[in-house]
């Protein structure tokens, strides 16, 4: 009988309420009309007015976010504005967890007419479930394999993310200097005077092979400021540009994947870059080098594609992000470029005489991309790459060499948690080692710094830059940031990093991550 009366109030409130839709309220005739189907809905026992109102066993009534507090058997779904016929019975579930937190309870869930109820949250989730009052809990009937009792409620809620790290400044961003689009950055610190910053991105005109130059903006008052964008190499697709192109796959070509370093025996920023053609979705086809002495006028590029090109032939991405200048042990002094053949394998090429001349070592990297270099603070190479989607639940590849970047040891996996098959940038200064990329499994989200002060046997304090998804790729600046007042070198690292609104931004952080 109980489950009857319930069934009757809840299908004739569905019925009034199509029926007040209809009601045109401007005329007489409908005032009555809804008078007296308002007084036949008391009449069945309508909801109580919002209040702490007392049920049956004495208790305060359920209160719900529309304002009223229902008690009885009152059928908790979308008449109560709460859920839709379209919902899903995991949307109808979740609904009824949430005001189970909130002291709600319910013995019924599904259909109330239905041959299946069980408190599975299944049937109709138009109905949903019942609220669980003394009057409906002691006079309700229960059919063949119904279940009682309450649901769980909700766990409480996480806390929320962090803000943004604050301070960041775009640096490059949609149309700056004519280009549609921007991506892949890169950031060097000169010891000039006074010291700049250099930062690099991808000119492109939408997606990968899009990608035509090397942009190039400078700052020297630590980041605040930035000089008009330049351009370190590549060229427009013209017809003139496809010539020259095509006679030696070198002059004139399009460029891509910036990877740079500093290196004042070299003759300043050292940026190595891919070279390709202007066919669609065409690959690498050489290699360059162009060398700055801060950042703002460029030598003429060199084609270092024999260098560049390993025992497996073919030319490599380079980076991207940094390149590595080993500053200590035998080999002091070398330049080191990390290179990819996409998903197929890494590997890396050196100069021992400040960047003359280039080889690329006989040892490869199956299966990994987008590497990059450190030298830790006892002397060792580390190379942490990208792996490939079919390692995608290894984690992020590591390896290390200690004989200067010559050979490496056998790879393996983990290195800082958090990793969703994305580049990440690393580097080493002042006996610690820092690490970023977006720290999450599935989305490039929360890029985040990690720091290491035990040559990356474990990794303590972490500071998250930004929450929302973006491209992921970033590239930290070696170094304490230079410039500030006086000239004097700071207690802030710098970062150049895909923003989550699709620009490229930088943004100084305490190098104590705290």
């Amino acid at each position: 009988m109980f489950l009857n009366y319930a069934v009757r109030r809840y299908y004739f409130s569905k019925y009034l309420h199509s029926q007040l839709s209809c009601i045109v309220w401007d005329s007489l005739p409908a005032l009555l009309v809804m008078t007296m189907m308002m007084m036949m809905m008391m009449m069945m026992g309508a909801p109580l007015a919002a209040g702490s109102q007392p049920t049956a066993d004495g208790g305060a009534a359920c209160h719900l976010d529309d304002g009223f507090s229902y008690s009885g058997a009152n059928v908790f779904g979308d008449n109560k504005r709460n859920t839709n016929s379209t919902a899903t019975a995991g949307d109808c579930c979740a609904l009824c967890q949430h005001y189970a937190g909130a002291g709600c309870v319910f013995y019924q869930f599904g259909e109330p007419d239905s041959d299946a109820e069980s408190a599975s949250c299944s049937g109709d989730p138009s109905v949903c479930c019942r609220l669980k009052t003394a009057e409906a809990w002691t006079s309700r009937t229960l059919r063949s394999g119904a279940q009682s009792g309450s649901i769980k409620p909700l766990p409480p809620p996480p806390p929320p993310p962090p803000p943004d790290l604050n301070g960041s400044v775009v640096v490059f961003s949609a149309g700056l200097g004519g280009v549609p689009n921007y991506r892949i950055p890169a950031i060097v610190q000169t010891t000039g005077s006074p010291p700049a910053l250099v930062a690099f991105a991808e000119a492109r005109n939408g997606s990968d092979p899009t990608a035509s130059r090397i942009a190039v903006r400078t700052s020297t008052d630590a980041g605040e400021t930035w000089s008009a964008v330049t351009f370190a190499a590549g060229s427009l697709n013209s017809t003139a540009s496809r010539a020259a192109c095509a006679k030696d796959n070198f002059t004139n070509c399009r460029v891509g994947n910036p990877a740079a370093v500093f290196d004042a025996a070299s003759g300043g920023v050292v940026l190595a870059y891919a070279v390709r053609g202007f066919g669609d979705g065409e690959d690498a086809i050489g290699n360059g080098i162009s060398i700055s002495a801060d950042g703002t006028t460029w030598g003429k590029p060199m084609d270092v594609s024999v260098g560049f090109t390993g025992k497996l032939g073919g030319a490599g991405m380079p980076g991207p992000g940094t390149a590595l200048l080993l500053e200590g042990g035998p080999k002091k002094g070398r330049l080191l470029v990390p290179s990819y053949h996409p998903y197929a394998y890494s590997e890396v090429t050196v100069s021992d005489d400040s960047g003359a001349t280039w080889r690329t070592t006989n040892q490869t990297f199956g299966g990994m991309a987008e590497g990059a270099l450190t030298q830790l603070p006892n002397g060792s190479v580390l190379m942490s790459m990208r792996r490939s989607p079919q390692l995608h639940a290894l984690g992020r590849a590591v390896a290390v060499s200690n004989d200067g970047g010559n050979t490496f040891g056998p790879i393996s996996f983990g290195g800082p948690l958090g990793d969703p098959m994305c580049q990440g940038s690393i580097v080493s200064f002042g006996g610690a080692t820092y690490f970023s990329n977006p720290a999450a499994i599935t989305s490039r989200s929360h890029l985040t710094i990690k720091k290491s002060t035990d040559n990356t046997a474990t990794w303590g304090k972490s500071l998250m830059v930004e929450a929302g998804n973006s491209e992921g790729y970033s590239c930290l600046v070696k170094g304490a940031i230079q410039g500030g007042a006086g000239g004097k070198a700071s207690t802030e690292g710098g970062l150049l990093y895909e923003a989550d609104d699709g620009s490229i931004k930088f943004v100084r952080f305490p190098l104590s991550l705290e």
